[in-house]
């Protein structure tokens, strides 16, 4: 009777034994998918993740289409504004030979001028020169004659400081761009001079071998005057211009 108790006793505990085995399977097992869905969430996340790097690199792409498509812009414009640049025509007003055959000398005050006719219009004026043989002083001064009537009813637009003509035979030039002269003529010409500082210094070169263009002479005492036609030659002063906008 005790053996059989004890054999009861012995199955049983057995049985109890083999069912906690068997419960601890089952926590494994559930352990083990719980381990597989959070890996499936990461996974998830890394895709979503990379998505949103590809975004940002199509963003980054668009950026730089409007870089070129700026640049592009800016040499138009570069472009267009060297048209305008060239929309201009260079002259020299130069009609002596370059071979002094006389010279003349005023008191102060008194001018000696030439006409310079411009090719186009507008016409702007930017150099003027003249030929000295004689140490003196001088100023340069400038007249609009929109109407071609002459200094007489011609407009002045500039007149230099006095100048030296210290070295001599030698030509004086007068940069008129980095004086601040805006003026330009729509019409007729300009006409050139220098005026005397010091009485009869310096001497003018003339040129008695060319006729043309017309010169006029300037004293307080007789106000402006064509030049003689009786006396040979044009006063040895020269320009610089353009024209156009």
């Amino acid at each position: 009777m005790k053996i059989h108790w004890l054999i009861a006793l012995i199955v049983l505990a057995l049985c109890l034994f083999l069912a906690f085995v068997a419960c601890g399977d089952d926590d494994d097992d559930d352990d083990d998918d719980d381990d597989n869905d959070d890996n499936d969430s990461a996974g998830d996340d890394d895709d979503d993740d990379s998505e949103g790097d590809d975004d940002t690199g199509d963003d980054d792409t668009a950026d730089d289409d409007t870089g070129d498509d700026d640049n592009g812009d800016d040499d138009n414009d570069d472009n267009d504004d060297d048209s305008a640049d060239d929309d201009t025509t260079a002259e020299d007003y130069i009609y002596d030979d370059n071979d002094m055959n006389g010279s003349w000398n005023r008191e102060s005050g008194d001018i000696m001028a030439i006409t310079m006719q411009p090719s186009g219009y507008p016409s702007h004026l930017t150099e003027v020169s003249a030929y000295f043989f004689q140490p003196g002083s001088f100023r340069f001064i400038i007249f609009a004659d929109e109407n071609g009537d002459g200094p007489q009813d011609s407009e002045l637009v500039y007149f230099s400081a006095p100048i030296d003509t210290v070295t001599t035979p030698d030509w004086y030039t007068h940069d008129l761009t980095t004086k601040g002269l805006e003026w330009r003529i729509w019409a007729g010409a300009w006409i050139v001079g220098v005026k005397w500082v010091d009485d009869w210094a310096p001497y003018l070169a003339v040129d008695t071998d060319t006729e043309s263009p017309d010169c006029y002479f300037y004293s307080e005492s007789e106000g402006w005057q064509q030049w003689p036609a009786n006396i040979e030659g044009i006063f040895m002063i020269r320009g610089k211009g353009y024209y156009g906008n």
